[in-house]
C-alpha cells in the first residue's frame, strides 16, 4: 500500500478487534494529511466492529509505528475525532465518526 496514495483514496476495509463478540458494524471515515498520506492513504472508509477503540483503528493501519510510541500517540502526530484533538488511544469510536491524522509541522 505504500507509495500509491491515489489508488487507495477511497479504500474500504473491515476491521474486527481481537476478542470482539458481536459483529454489529459501524462506519468510520479516516483522513490523513501531509507525509502520512503516502503511508496510510488520503481517505479510507472503514467498517469496524461496534465497540472498537481508537487503538484498534491505529494499530490496524500500515505504518502504525509512525503514529504510536508503544501504546501512546507520538508527540509529532495529532489525531482528531470529529474535529477534537484526542490523546487517549482508548477513546471509544462511534458509527459515523470522522478521524483525522495530521503530522505536526516542525520548522522555524
Amino acid at each position: 500500500m505504500q507509495g500509491a496514495p491515489e489508488s487507495i483514496a477511497s479504500d474500504q476495509r473491515s476491521l474486527r478487534p481481537p476478542g470482539s463478540g458481536g459483529w454489529n458494524r459501524m462506519q468510520i471515515l479516516l483522513r490523513s494529511f501531509g507525509n502520512l498520506r503516502r503511508i496510510i492513504g488520503s481517505e479510507l472508509h472503514l467498517e469496524m466492529c461496534e465497540g472498537s477503540l481508537l487503538r484498534d483503528l491505529l494499530l490496524s493501519l500500515p505504518g502504525h509505528e509512525r503514529l504510536l510510541d508503544g501504546l501512546k500517540i507520538r508527540d509529532d502526530v495529532y489525531v482528531l475525532v470529529n474535529g477534537r484533538s484526542v490523546t487517549d488511544i482508548n477513546t471509544a469510536l462511534k458509527d459515523g465518526d470522522e478521524i483525522a491524522i495530521v503530522p505536526a509541522i516542525i520548522g522555524g
